[in-house]
Formats: structure tokens, sequence, C-alpha cells
């Protein structure tokens, strides 16, 4: 977040919205785990669909109706069940 409180990019270059409930998000190259592994998007929606199946669900997600996939390996598309006006600051 910048001093404004709008979300700034750090894991993702760039988002964009499709529609109301569903956002785009560009992952930034080079980013690795620990161990070397590549973040991908598709190790980001894993990640995010872990994190919605967990019991108890995060207090952050637990009301948007999250669903993340991987569109390509930079690509990670999120959708909720409703707009989210709220949903990048999460």
């Amino acid at each position: 977040m910048e001093i404004a409180g709008l979300p700034t990019p750090a894991l993702a270059e760039s988002w964009s919205t499709v529609n109301p409930t569903t956002v785009r998000l560009k992952m930034r190259s080079g980013v690795v785990f620990h161990d070397g592994t590549p973040l991908t998007a598709a190790v980001a929606a894993s990640a995010l669909t872990h994190a919605t199946q967990a019991k108890p669900v995060p207090r952050a997600l637990a009301t948007v109706g999250l669903a993340a996939s991987s569109v390509d390996s930079v690509t990670l598309e999120l959708r909720t069940t409703e707009p989210d006006p709220m949903l990048l600051q999460r």
C-alpha cells in the first residue's frame, strides 16, 4: 500500500479489472521461494485455493467467495461471487 492507502504492485507487476467480479494480475518475473522454486500464477492460485479451503477460512477471505486460477504462467485470475472493491487490499 502506498501512503494514500492505494494498492501498489509487489508480487504482481500489474493488474486489471476484467469485470466487477474478476481481476487479472500479471505476476512479477524472477520471484523465487527460499528453495529457488519460481513463483508462478499456478503456485499463487494453488496457495489461494488452499487458503479458501482452510478451517477456519482466513478472515480476509471468509466473505468474498474467492476462486483463483492461472490463465498462463504469469497471469493469475481472481474471481469473487459478488463485486468486491476491496479485493486488492485483502
